[in-house]
């Protein structure tokens, strides 16, 4: 199974919090070509892995120093999904964007309950709310393979920078969708979260 990187993780909330703290930066001397992914985007997860970190444990734990983290397959109908607007592209003129920034209002159901003493993992998923999400799709330097997107976008909570993260590597673009895995949707750090697939339609 692969791992999601907590490094990689942890500067991918750095970015959205400097996003989401200044907005877009604009450069009247330069011309902004629109990217091809500039529109409105449904986007729907499907977990299938639901990731909780304990303390050190002999039990089927990914263990690193004083942390262990568990993989269940019970994600009790954890889900993320609704609407991302994407825009401000930041390319420059004859060239693709090499990023843009993606934002809405998302419906968001995840684990509220969590059984650490026995390992089950997951134990309830409480009722959808929503909240908002921005953050960045980006391209990847080689987009010549099919896994040549980006994707970072993070909860915005008035007054905090915590929130829940969805982080995608290597999304393939295919035009009027984007699909791939997920490598992981939560708390940043050492709070539980998920792990799945995805899909974006683009919506005319």
């Amino acid at each position: 199974m692969r791992h999601f990187s907590r490094t990689s993780v942890s500067l991918s909330v750095a970015l959205l919090s400097a996003i989401a703290a200044c907005g877009s930066i604009s450069d009247p001397k330069i011309q902004q070509v629109q990217s091809p992914l500039v529109g409105r985007w449904m986007l729907e997860t499907h977990s299938d892995t639901f990731v909780f970190v304990t303390g050190p444990s002999s039990v089927d734990g990914y263990c690193s120093g004083p942390y262990c983290a568990h993989h269940r397959t019970t994600v009790a109908g954890a889900y993320l999904g609704g609407v991302l607007e994407v825009q401000d592209s930041l390319g420059l003129k004859g060239n693709v964007a090499t990023s843009v920034q993606a934002a809405g209002t998302l419906t968001q159901a995840f684990c509220d309950s969590v059984d650490y003493n026995h390992y089950t993992g997951c134990t309830h998923v409480g009722a959808p709310v929503t909240a908002s999400y921005i953050g960045e799709i980006s391209e990847r330097s080689d987009s010549s393979t099919v896994k040549s997107l980006d994707i970072a976008i993070k909860e915005t909570i008035p007054g905090t920078t915590a929130g829940r993260v969805l982080y995608i590597p290597g999304a393939t673009y295919a035009g009027d969708s984007i699909y791939g895995r997920f490598g992981w949707w939560g708390e940043p750090g050492h709070g539980p979260g998920y792990m799945g697939t995805f899909v974006m339609r683009r919506l005319r």
